[in-house]
């Protein structure tokens, strides 16, 4: 029905200018894509002959084969003699998202999926496959493809083959491009943490676009962001967030600089459970190392002349500093040998290190406070980039916790005139 409303086949017999059949290969192609993806060699067109296409088309299919297919496939892309590319079916989407748009009363505004799809080619002509990595992290051959949706009900308006070598952070450019060109205005770039930098962005903020995306270290900026809100303010009832999936975040938004920009719309946003579990982890690594040094001081010092016992040992474990600076350094075993008595030489035990030069027994429980306070954040919490469109405008599937939240942060990018909040009715994504 919805190819009958857009006149699939017509545009497509006169944008390709091809015949009838060729046309309707084209709606065949597309059907099975969204239905089943059976494979154009060997199963395709007994799929056709069986189904009520012919019927509804008036489509004599009795010489259907998979070379028909591959005619239509062509139309859409092929190359002249001379190499010159020819790319009917870009026109072809243009044409068709224009008819589109003026039959639906879905608002203006549109996401492209930066999160490159990379589909493994096994074939031998594709000009666009080339060695990368597949979905998997696998090294393939493979083709990319770069998705625009329509912002609210994710109707497809584009589809941008790259080349299967290029990794996201090089297609920016060229994208941003494509889309400048096509004449598509109010799109939101929706991007992985590879993808966010200084650059990306500002290229894509001066073409009047939006990004959306996370920030993994954004430097001196990233870390005041990463404190903008503390743990008892951000997470209250008012900032819960609830996942299509269920799952509970919380998350506030304010307009500050980031990636050198100075206008964003910057988002705070904690995975709860996924924060108390990396604590929990990183309790036990604490509990393990320093049950690993108190063994170690005492194994070094049981036997000296005069020494405390034990539990006084375990409490020196983590000076530093010469012998003779404070009574009851703790030492490793030296000449003498592991256990023995005496006042046997030994090695002063070395000094816990955390990126500042020595610590001292005094100073190691400021610094554990710290790093675990920096972890925090760092683990459980982030920032989001969004673009200047208010938050509480956007569908669920381009809210603010787009992306991978997996105790780690998202980032949003855009202008000051977003909302202050993300509001509880954003409950989605």
């Amino acid at each position: 029905a919805a190819a009958k409303d857009l006149s699939i086949v017509e545009r497509a017999r006169s944008i390709l200018k091809v015949d009838l059949p060729v046309a309707q290969g084209f709606l065949a192609l597309g059907l099975n894509q969204v239905v089943y993806r059976l494979p154009v060699s060997t199963r395709l067109t007994s799929w056709v002959r069986d189904s009520l296409l012919p019927q509804w088309e008036k489509w004599d299919v009795s010489n259907l084969s998979r070379r028909g297919f591959e005619g239509t496939l062509d139309a859409l892309c092929s190359y002249t003699q001379g190499m010159r590319k020819l790319q009917a079916g870009l026109e072809l989407q243009d044409e068709l998202t224009r008819a589109w748009r003026g039959e639906t009363r879905e608002p203006a505004g549109f996401y492209y999926d930066f999160d490159t799809t990379k589909v493994r080619y096994y074939g031998t002509t594709q000009p666009y496959a080339e060695v990368g990595h597949a979905s998997d992290r696998s090294i393939r051959r493979v083709v990319a493809f770069g998705l625009v949706t329509s912002r609210v009900h994710h109707h497809p308006v584009q589809l941008r083959p790259i080349m299967g070598s290029r990794s996201d952070f090089l297609s920016v450019d060229e994208t941003v491009a494509r889309l400048e060109g096509a004449d598509v205005k109010g799109v939101t770039l929706v991007m992985d943490r590879g993808m966010v930098s200084a650059e990306n962005i500002a290229r894509v903020r001066k073409a009047g676009y939006h990004q959306i995306g996370m920030v993994r270290d954004g430097g001196d900026d990233w870390w005041e962001a990463l404190g903008h809100w503390d743990e008892e303010a951000l997470q209250r009832p008012e900032n819960l967030v609830v996942r299509p999936s269920g799952e509970r975040l919380y998350a506030q938004a304010w307009t500050g600089a980031l990636l050198g920009q100075r206008q964003l719309r910057l988002a705070l946003v904690v995975d709860p459970e996924e924060k108390e579990l990396e604590r929990l982890g990183r309790d036990e690594k604490v509990r393990e190392l320093l049950g690993a040094t108190g063994e170690g001081a005492g194994a070094g010092t049981s036997g000296r002349a005069g020494g405390a016992g034990p539990a006084s040992e375990e409490k020196r474990t983590l000076h530093s500093g010469p012998a003779g600076e404070e009574p009851g350094a703790p030492r490793l075993p030296g000449g003498s040998g592991e256990g023995e008595g005496g006042d046997a030489p030994g090695r002063t035990a070395p000094a816990v290190q955390h990126g500042r030069g020595p610590l001292s027994g005094g100073d190691v429980s400021s610094v554990l406070r710290e790093g675990r306070h920096r972890e925090e954040l760092q683990d459980g919490q982030g920032s989001a980039l969004a673009g200047p469109d208010p938050l509480s405008e956007r569908d669920p599937a381009g809210s603010v916790c787009h992306g991978a939240l997996h105790g780690a942060s998202a980032l949003e990018l855009g202008g000051a005139e977003a909302a202050e909040k993300i509001p509880p009715s954003d409950a989605g994504g």
